[in-house]
């Protein structure tokens, strides 16, 4: 129910929050926990509880944009480089990511260039013909190690282009992702936070 309702009289929407506070912070317990539902009332005002209840759902989002991060980049090119040249690399996705972020969308200075397109044979259905040729296209941005695959169509530019829209929208989750993780970090820290970020994924890969 909403807390905020108009047909909730004023008690009975701070009787809600602290609810949902109560919810959140695990303290909780029903009617089974023998408390009452007036024994916290004069430690916090309303609004120290809506500050607290938007703080707990930023904290969310920022771990649900950790854990998309993770798995955004779990194709990331860790161990096709040298210890030299991975560092070089991972400074140049953080600058990319800068850039992203700041335009609200991967960027790109020529697509055409910084995509990869593997041909493949096709295992969707349309009997025989379908894998004996390679029409399956998959897209592949380098710097990330993300892809994706398309193989609905026969014509390969077809599935060069859907796979291409595919990988499009996945980078565009991706920079989502970093503007919640780098949301509250500043300016003058959120390269080194990436790096950070990347290195540590590094680490927990050799380990």
């Amino acid at each position: 129910m909403n807390p905020f309702s108009i047909n909730l009289s004023a008690e009975e929407k701070e009787d809600r929050l602290w609810e949902i506070e109560d919810n959140l912070s695990g303290e909780g317990g029903g009617a089974s926990s023998g408390g009452s539902k007036n024994e916290h009332k004069g430690s916090k005002t309303s609004a120290e509880i809506s500050k607290s209840i938007k703080e707990n759902a930023e904290r969310n989002r920022l771990q649900e944009a950790e854990v998309g991060l993770k798995k955004d980049l779990e194709h990331f090119p860790f161990e096709d480089f040298s210890k030299e040249e991975l560092s070089e690399v991972i400074e140049k996705y953080s600058l990319w990511v800068l850039k992203s972020v700041a335009d609200k969308y991967p960027y790109f200075t020529d697509l055409e260039t910084e995509i990869e397109y593997f041909q493949s044979r096709s295992s969707g259905p349309g009997g025989q013909n379908v894998n004996k040729t390679s029409t399956a296209v998959t897209a592949r941005h380098p710097l990330t190690g993300m892809y994706a695959r398309s193989e609905d169509s026969r014509d390969v530019p077809v599935n060069k282009k859907e796979s291409l829209s595919k990988l499009l929208n996945k980078l565009e989750g991706h920079i989502k992702n970093w503007s919640v993780y780098l949301k509250n970090v500043s300016p003058e820290e959120k390269q080194e936070k990436i790096v950070t970020f990347l290195k540590n994924m590094r680490d927990e890969k050799i380990n």
